[in-house]
């Protein structure tokens, strides 16, 4: 409210009301999204050279690519982990570069399970 940009449940697109730390530069970075009938999920790795992640603006401009119409931001960093048929198919990493092939423990996680 008092917001143009804002939505039905008060929400905004302004970058200010988020903390700086996960709004600027490239960054792991962890999105679910829909569009056109199809579930769309992305994680981008980061932290080390041949992998930067992604800006909030490039993940956005990553999920229009794919069909986004609806998408969410979720936890990235550390615990920016894909797991395909029982298996890590990304590697997170700390925020110093330092590899973790198993992942952050982490007490939330989405499920995709095809029907």
């Amino acid at each position: 409210p008092g917001h143009d940009d804002a939505d039905p449940e008060g929400f905004s697109s302004e970058t200010n009301h988020f903390d700086e730390d996960i709004t600027v530069g490239r960054l792991p970075r962890v999105a679910v999204a829909t569009g056109h009938g199809r579930l769309i999920a992305v994680v981008a790795q980061g932290r080390v050279p041949d992998e930067e992640g992604l800006t909030l603006r490039e993940l956005a401009d990553v999920l229009t690519h794919l069909g986004a119409v609806d998408a969410m931001n979720l936890d990235g960093g550390s615990s920016a982990c894909l797991v395909g048929h029982g298996e890590m198919r990304n590697t997170p990493r700390e925020s110093d570069g330092t590899e973790d092939p198993h992942g952050r423990p982490s007490p939330t996680g989405i499920v995709i399970r095809s029907g």
